[in-house]
């Protein structure tokens, strides 16, 4: 399947949709890739940190078929998440996430504070996570992560973020790191999330490198 843009015909139009309704969307497949099609790849890209421009080339196909693989596959029990705090400055400690093993980004946190709410990272230690819908935690307004049982703390999440301001004692993820930055962070986190769809508990072990 070649690129596909809206306008076009033919049975490559027809997998996409098919491939599309697998993901959640409710197209007619009817060959055609017209409004409703184009909306439901843009929609697609908008949710996984693709450039939503209703284009479908390599990188949104791929997409696609790696959220069909994650959709179909079945659930496992228990994903755990290590975050390993590596680099300090006085202004931030950034660290680098692992998913059973496998690396899912740089993190960004506040510098340690004595545990205090929104200046200072969070003990390390061994935490539960909880997945939270769009607005389920305070200003957060897609799907994330929160971190439950934190002595003295609340409303601590995974979440999008830069730079240490951003954050207020939670934890931003990112692709790309440099001194008291992380980059490409709703990418990082779309895939940190869509990664863990099929998990039904998720723990989290905060370690000093």
């Amino acid at each position: 399947m070649g690129m596909l843009t809206f306008g076009e015909r033919g049975e490559g139009v027809k997998e996409l949709q098919t491939a599309l309704n697998k993901t959640g969307a409710n197209l007619i497949v009817d060959g055609y890739f017209g409004y409703a099609t184009q909306f439901a790849v843009r929609l697609f890209q908008a949710n996984n940190g693709l450039e939503d421009d209703g284009k479908v080339g390599p990188i949104t196909q791929k997409a696609i078929a790696e959220k069909i693989k994650r959709l179909e596959a079945p659930e496992t029990s228990v994903a755990e998440l290590v975050l390993i705090r590596d680099i300090a400055t006085p202004n931030s400690i950034t660290g680098q996430l692992f998913l059973n093993g496998d690396f899912m980004g740089y993190t960004l946190e506040r510098p340690w504070k004595n545990n205090q709410t929104k200046v200072s990272c969070i003990p390390v230690g061994k935490y539960t996570i909880e997945k939270k819908g769009p607005g389920e935690s305070h200003r957060f307004w897609y799907p994330h992560l929160q971190v439950l049982n934190v002595p003295k703390r609340t409303v601590i999440v995974f979440q999008r973020a830069n730079y240490p301001e951003d954050v207020k004692g939670s934890i931003g993820i990112g692709r790309t790191r440099s001194i008291d930055f992380i980059g490409n962070t709703r990418a990082a986190h779309t895939e940190l999330m869509a990664a863990l769809e099929k998990f039904t508990e998720v723990s989290l072990t905060i370690k000093q490198a």
